[in-house]
């Protein structure tokens, strides 16, 4: 399914579509001024042990969907990603959708892929660099400035508990350049505890002209933001959600871009 609600009111969203393949699980989301992207994701499988037990066997898709802003209408299959996976983040420019991480189907196998695919003509993906290996990548919070990508958190490999403050990685803050497609990113937090809050694992995120926000995601309420200009410096605490998953861990979020 695809839907959509109005910015100048609040209000219900509507079903506006469906996408070519029936995700349930974390597909990386982009945008271009004209259309949205969901790029790869779950498809399915079981969950009698969810995520981190042996009985959990989950299928994945690198398919890259698209659909357009201007009209109500089904997504198209425009590509692949490298890699099928779960729970990648999805970051925009104003010419290239990129994502980051993920896992395969094959459980607590977590991919440090980096790659990406161009808005003007639709097409695979390609792989753009990686953060080195040392990085957990599934979940991690995507965000981007006017010249910029952010990637944040999102969970070691492998995880053996949701609620064990171990397998994060702890506030990890990269960035990486729009200007170039060789552009290794840069790890702004190279020990964990550095930067943003703890259990930054499946966290929403929003991007300002002058801020990044992160917010909720397991074991977490808290909404924070850093400014693009100094961007290792957790302003602290921006305030809370009104609402979140109190009775369990399992809070995966998602949020809006400018």
């Amino acid at each position: 399914v695809i839907d959509k609600f109005p910015f100048s009111a609040q209000g219900n969203s509507t079903d506006v579509g469906d996408l070519t393949v029936a995700r349930s699980n974390c597909s990386a989301g982009q945008t271009s001024s004209t259309h949205g992207y969901a790029a790869a994701g779950g498809t399915g499988g079981s969950f009698t042990n969810p995520e981190y037990g042996p009985g959990c066997i989950r299928t994945t898709s690198n398919v890259i969907d698209k659909y357009p802003f201007s009209s109500d209408a089904n997504a198209t299959d425009v590509g692949d990603v490298a890699v099928a996976v779960v729970g990648a983040c999805g970051i925009s420019s104003t010419t290239h959708g990129y994502y980051y991480g993920g896992r395969t189907s094959t459980i607590h196998t977590t991919v440090d892929d980096f790659g990406r695919f161009p808005f003007a003509a639709d097409g695979n993906a390609t792989n753009v660099t990686d953060l080195g290996g040392a990085y957990g990548g599934y979940h991690s919070a995507g965000l981007q400035s006017t010249t910029h990508g952010f990637i944040n958190g999102g969970q070691r490999n492998p995880p053996n508990s949701f609620n064990n403050e171990a397998n994060y990685a702890l506030g990890n803050t990269w960035s990486f350049s729009f200007a170039s497609d060789t552009d290794t990113a840069t790890n702004l937090h190279p020990t964990p505890g550095g930067g943003i809050s703890p259990y930054n694992s499946g966290r929403g995120t929003s991007s300002s002209n002058e801020y990044g926000y992160v917010f909720g995601g397991h074991n977490n309420a808290t909404l924070r933001r850093f400014p693009w200009a100094n961007a290792d410096n957790d302003t602290g605490a921006a305030g809370d959600l009104t609402a979140w998953n109190a009775s369990g861990v399992f809070g995966i979020i998602s949020g809006t871009m400018r």
